[in-house]
């Protein structure tokens, strides 16, 4: 069994721009609110939030009060200790005032996506025994309220757009300044009941519910402490510094992402939120932030879209494209293999940089930042290589949600490809004989809510996390994570075969959206591929190909001769046996509502299995295509039959 650590003591290190973890007096979320609104006030900006158009600035002083008077609001509504809030909403200040309230009224808060569908936020509600909802807007509000009758523990659902709600008079509904208000009125009378439950939180009580992605089952209620957050945010800034100047940007949806406004609280960093999701990438370039988490799915969007404006660009574009990006690789290669390039090539990517990588960077909103850490699920070395290439110092990362995130992650000067990284400091790995990475950290989950039989099976009596992941430790300490342990398949042959490393790799392609490997048990590897609609009918529009809907895209021949050649691509660079040797298009894309990815757009494979379990036996008959009549479900819950025959191709393999 293969075991490998790494210590911390938690100190303040230094860092060439200053310290990396200050404020360690404050050893809660609450108190380090408290500590920040004490040292900066009114002098520094903590959150900056674009509303029409126009960066609107909340100071620390802001952010206390508000943070402050709705806490003391919620209890004044009758929020007791240990009482759980949901939080559910787009990216926004208010979002984190909710988190911060609900911590430091000693409340329990959990996060859940907004684009969830009514039944899966009353299952959130549900499971979690929430007795308080903070919502965002009128779409939000409208799924609780479905779900009412079936909440019996629902007090009270507080909404902080009031857009459109105007003719709601449901008793369960509140407006946020409203019970800012009630704070306010509180706080004039009891001026020190605030500080009062700040100083009673210990590390040791309750602080969140985080909900897992549910790749395999319902999601899980992670429950975590006090220290959970702020240990995390320790270990994130000795890992990655973030600095009291920096610039940090929520790109991933807070009921996951929440946890990162812990490091800036910690550092002091300002808080960056985007308009809305579609101003997303618009935002970004105006911030020009040094640090954000980001995930594969965003990077993979970003690629996409650069491939596509290339193959529109002008002839020149693509002739200086086409000539210079052979140059970054070969230096992101030999940098990423501890080599440093030659005198040729480092003028070359001078000459590189200038013409054709900076510009992207910029593109792109990347040109101050130092490293971006990519978590959330795995990365393909195609597009691991490609942002290196132009400059960006992507890091893989291995992150556990019970185990506090940053197991492990690619160091400075120690960035390899095709790994995870290293353990970070205070972190313990284990490989057991079956091959399943067992972990320890200083940030550690509690238990699952209501489930004591999915808590022993992960935690066990050594306080071991089992993580359900397969992967192997190198002799210089990194870690390669190979793919669920369940996910693994075995062909009939007997060959091993990882489907999330070939479905990362077909991804790098931006006509592939997403792709589901299948195989197990079977003579050979198939895909099930859905295209993405955007570039896809770009490049159909370029080529003059009739169609006219996504669904008739879908299955035209130039498509498939389109995917095709991603697939030779893919399958160059895999042994024989584990090649993809046949695949169909889908005529809809993957869809969390649908239930075919979970909220964080990973691929749920049993349910793509039972799903589309006929369009994998026709994978591996003699048939040349199949009819199909697949349910969709919209989000307003209403449901419909999409019908049409999907072609089966099945490809010569590469030697």
């Amino acid at each position: 069994m293969a075991e490998l650590s790494r210590f911390l003591l938690w100190g303040s290190t230094q860092g060439k721009h200053g310290s990396v973890i200050p404020n360690l007096s404050a050893d809660t979320i609450p108190k380090l609110l408290l500590l920040n609104y004490k040292r900066y006030g009114d002098k520094k900006t903590a959150f900056r939030k674009k509303e029409y158009g126009i960066w609107q600035e909340h100071t620390w002083s802001d952010c206390y009060r508000v943070a402050k008077h709705l806490s003391l609001g919620l209890m004044k509504l009758g929020l007791k200790w240990g009482d759980k809030v949901s939080i559910i909403g787009d990216n926004d200040p208010h979002w984190i005032w909710a988190e911060w309230a609900t911590m430091c009224a000693g409340g329990v808060s959990t996060g859940i996506y907004q684009d969830c569908l009514a039944a899966e936020v009353e299952y959130a509600l549900g499971r979690s025994e929430s007795r308080f909802v903070i919502a965002e807007d009128q779409e939000q509000v409208d799924k609780i309220l479905a779900s009412k009758a079936s909440l019996p523990n629902l007090q009270k659902v507080v909404y902080w757009d009031p857009k459109g709600m105007t003719s709601y008079d449901d008793p369960l509904l509140i407006s946020f300044n409203d019970v800012v208000g009630l704070g306010a009125e509180l706080d004039s009378t009891d001026p020190q009941a605030f500080e009062k439950n700040v100083d009673r939180i210990t590390q040791d009580d309750l602080a969140r519910i985080s909900w897992t992605s549910g790749t395999t089952a319902f999601p899980k209620g992670v429950v975590c402490s006090h220290a959970y957050p702020v240990n995390m945010a320790r270990l994130a800034q000795v890992v990655t510094p973030l600095y009291e100047n920096d610039e940090y940007y929520f790109a991933s949806p807070l009921a996951w992402e929440s946890l990162m406004a812990g490091r800036c609280l910690l550092a002091g960093g300002v808080m960056n939120f985007p308009e809305n999701s579609d101003t997303m990438q618009a935002d970004l370039r105006e911030v020009a932030p040094h640090a954000m988490i980001i995930v594969p799915r965003l990077l993979e969007g970003m690629l996409s879209s650069i491939q596509v404006r290339i193959d529109s660009a002008t002839f020149l574009k693509r002739w200086a494209y086409r000539l210079l990006m052979p140059v970054g690789f070969r230096v992101a290669d030999l940098r990423l293999a501890g080599q440093k390039p030659g005198p040729v090539d480092k003028i070359l990517y001078f000459l590189g940089n200038l013409v054709l990588f900076r510009p992207i960077r910029d593109s792109l909103g990347f040109t101050r930042v130092r490293s971006f850490l990519v978590g959330g699920a795995r990365i393909g070395e195609d597009l691991f290589r490609f942002y290196h290439a132009i400059g960006i110092e992507l890091r893989a990362m291995y992150a556990l949600m019970e185990g506090g995130g940053y197991l492990t992650t690619h160091k400075e000067n120690d960035v390899r490809i095709g790994t995870a990284g290293t353990p970070s400091p205070g972190v313990f790995l284990r490989i057991c004989d079956d091959g399943e990475i067992l972990a320890k950290s200083p940030a550690m989950f509690k238990y699952y809510y209501g489930d004591p039989e999915a808590t022993a099976k992960t935690l066990d009596s050594q306080g071991w996390i089992h993580t359900g992941d397969a992967g192997v430790i190198e002799q210089d300490g990194h870690l390669i994570c190979v793919d669920r342990m369940q996910d693994v398949m075995t062909l009939a042959s007997g060959a091993k075969v990882a489907p999330g490393y070939i479905e990362s790799s077909l991804k790098f392609s931006p006509y592939v959206k997403d792709a589901a490997v299948v195989g197990d048990k079977r003579s050979f590897v198939s895909a099930l591929i859905s295209i993405d609609s955007s570039n896809a009918s770009n490049w159909a529009d370029r080529q003059r190909i009739d169609y006219t809907t996504f669904a008739d895209l879908s299955q035209k021949p130039e498509i498939y001769e389109l995917v095709l050649r991603e697939i030779s691509r893919v399958n160059k660079n895999l042994p024989s046996a584990t090649q993809v040797r046949a695949f169909t298009i889908l005529h809809k894309e993957l869809d969390a509502d649908d239930a075919e990815l979970t909220r964080t757009r990973k691929v749920r494979r049993q349910v793509i299995a039972e799903k589309y379990a006929f369009l994998v036996n026709a994978l591996y008959g003699d048939s040349k295509g199949v009819d199909t009549e697949i349910e969709v479900r919209y989000r307003d819950g209403r449901k419909a039959i999409t019908r049409a025959h999907l072609r089966i191709v099945r490809t010569e393999g590469e030697e």
